[in-house]
């Protein structure tokens, strides 16, 4: 199954790799995540990182429907204390 996947990579067009980096970053900026070109780097690919940021986006838009109905409460984030870096 995994040859078969990477076989289907490779026949990906300049165009479509474009695009994919395009909504990555388009995406990532909407999402508040700064870090796309660290994100690309671990990943190896345009269409492994735009998979994992439309993964991620499905996870926040659930959390956003719990708050809306109130199934959820977060802390507002100046509540919150600070990470380390």
């Amino acid at each position: 199954m995994r040859i078969e996947a990477k076989r289907q990579e490779m026949d990906l067009t300049d165009k479509q790799i474009e695009f994919a980096v395009k909504m990555s970053k388009v995406l990532a900026e909407g999402l508040g995540f700064d870090r796309i070109e660290e994100l690309h780097e671990r990943t190896g690919h345009p269409v492994a990182t735009l998979k994992m940021l439309l993964s991620y986006y499905r996870r926040v838009q659930k959390l956003a429907g719990y708050a809306s109905t109130g199934k959820v409460e977060f802390p507002d984030e100046r509540d919150l204390p600070e990470l380390p870096e």
